[in-house]
């Protein structure tokens, strides 16, 4: 099943705010920093993601994502490390090469699809980037 129909923005705005949690103020003036785009173009973003239920927003102040949100984030993660590291070791892709894939569709392939390419990777423990893969149950 794809994520909570995420679009592509939405996702890295999730992952983003994932890897930014330990920050302590996290707002959209930071994000609009970090795309490098109109805090007006971060805002309909985070409303759409608040809208989902996966964020927390209070205007002037921060950006938190719910559990449900954190969830997602983590699962998007562990599909572009799985993904990646897919790409690297069986199709002989360069690292780069299959990380830029990767972004483009850890939000798109269903669960069957990462679960398969977890088995046929033997459920690494680290993606392409020496980073660890938490895995899941439904990918064993």
């Amino acid at each position: 099943m794809p994520r909570a129909d995420l679009s592509r923005v939405e996702a890295v705005y999730l992952v983003t705010l994932h890897k930014m949690a330990d920050e302590l103020r996290t707002g959209t003036s930071a994000l609009a920093a970090k795309f490098g785009v109109r805090e007006s173009s971060v805002v309909d973003v985070v409303r759409r993601l608040e809208e989902k239920g996966l964020l927390i927003h209070e205007p002037w102040r921060s950006i938190a994502l719910t559990r449900r949100g954190e969830r997602l984030a983590e699962q998007l993660i562990h599909n572009h490390r799985i993904i990646e590291t897919y790409l690297h070791q069986v199709l002989n892709l360069p690292a780069k090469l299959a990380c830029d894939e990767a972004h483009k569709l850890e939000n798109l392939l269903y669960r069957k699809t990462i679960a398969s390419m977890c088995r046929t990777l033997n459920h690494p423990t680290t993606c392409i980037h020496g980073e660890e893969i938490k895995h899941y149950n439904w990918c064993r």
